[in-house]
């Protein structure tokens, strides 16, 4: 995946607080567009804000709002707790059939990029197997 630079995309639910700015329409954003999100240009770090990113095949993706974590087998709940507490996570729930997995969140609204940054850290910890951040992505129909 590659980051699409200076272009962020505003969630439905922030629409509102984005009506002076002047939108743009990247390539393959229709689907979005249709389902309430917007595109502004810049790279501003304000809260709520998502990344957007192009894959190979030229298919557009919206950084989530969740991360799964899969925590080290040895890993105490005392240290996962703190791993979550110094990133600014919550639990949104535990992964049923993963052991010390889980699916967070960012307490409060993450700046453009962030889950994105705390995923590669975390990634980088001993005690943490694997961090994946989730994306918004288009299902095309069959």
């Amino acid at each position: 995946m590659t980051p699409v630079d200076d272009v962020a995309a505003v969630p439905p639910s922030l629409v509102g607080e984005i009506d002076d700015e002047p939108t743009v329409e990247p390539a393959g954003s229709e689907e979005f567009r249709a389902s309430g999100w917007r595109f502004i240009r810049g790279d501003a770090d304000r809260s709520g804000l998502r990344a957007v990113f192009r894959d190979r095949a030229g298919h557009l993706s919206i950084e989530g709002a969740t991360v799964v974590v899969r925590f080290d087998d040895d890993a105490g709940d005392q240290q996962i707790d703190e791993v979550l507490r110094r990133h600014h996570l919550a639990v949104r729930r535990p992964m049923r059939f993963v052991p010390k997995g889980f699916q967070v969140v960012f307490e409060g609204r993450p700046a453009k990029g962030q889950l994105m940054r705390i995923s590669e850290e975390l990634e980088k910890l001993d005690c943490v197997r694997y961090a994946d951040p989730d994306f918004v992505e288009e299902i095309g129909q069959r």
